[in-house]
């Protein structure tokens, strides 16, 4: 049932994780059904699957559909305005050349080390639609991947331009494992080089997992119109 509002300060001292996958907004289908004074279900549909939901009243209700239908509406802008830089950001030309040295990913989780007792861990690193992949370097319960790789990424947007790497168990006959990914935006990196004479070394905690760290070795160069 919907019943009062969650709230984080109440639950301060709790930690939650998600135990199931998160419904995307993008991908919900509200069916109003009955609109009597009544009524307090509501349906969602989501990937040809229903879920009835019980709000304490039909009040209750009626706000639930608004701020869904509110929320949809935002998202739909946000995507919206999204697209419209990413195509503008595509026509632009290079302001820039970010060089990075993906050294090493340390503290990587080995509670889901594979029967085998190593992993094949591999990186996707990726700047809007520029992609480059590591090859796989072996990790143990003892030693971390290491790399060492050299990419290039050109910049055309301080603002908008994010890097983005994915760490991955390579799976042979399984699907490659998800073991955590991170970001870092070019307006920091510029913000962390001013300081700098030369590359500058950042060390990026992995997200979406309990452990690990991406080491990394940065090089901003302005082409001179900027």
């Amino acid at each position: 049932p919907l019943s009062q509002p969650f709230s984080f300060e109440r639950h301060s001292n709790v930690r939650f994780r998600i135990y199931k996958q998160p419904l995307m907004l993008s991908e919900v289908v509200v069916h109003n059904g009955s609109e009597t004074t009544e009524t307090v279900e509501l349906r969602l549909e989501h990937m040809r699957a229903m879920f009835s939901l019980s709000a304490a009243s039909s009040n209750d209700r009626t706000l639930w559909l608004r701020k869904i239908q509110q929320a949809q509406d935002e998202v739909t802008h946000s995507d919206k305005c999204k697209l419209q830089r990413q195509q503008s950001i595509r026509t632009r030309h290079p302001i820039g050349m970010l060089r990075i040295v993906l050294v090493e990913v340390t503290d990587v989780n080995r509670n889901k080390i594979r029967s085998t007792g190593k992993r094949e861990v591999f990186c996707e690193v990726s700047m809007g639609s520029q992609e480059h992949r590591t090859p796989p370097a072996h990790a143990t319960m003892q030693s971390d991947p290491r790399w060492n790789a050299t990419m290039q990424f050109l910049v055309k947007d301080l603002n908008e331009d994010v890097l983005c790497i994915t760490v991955l168990d390579r799976g042979h006959f399984t699907p490659d494992e998800f073991l955590g990914r991170t970001e870092v935006r070019i307006s920091d990196i510029l913000h962390l080089s001013q300081n700098s004479r030369g590359p500058i070394v950042k060390n990026l905690p992995l997200h979406e997992v309990d452990s690990g760290e991406v080491m990394l070795k940065l090089d901003l160069r302005l082409f001179d119109s900027q």
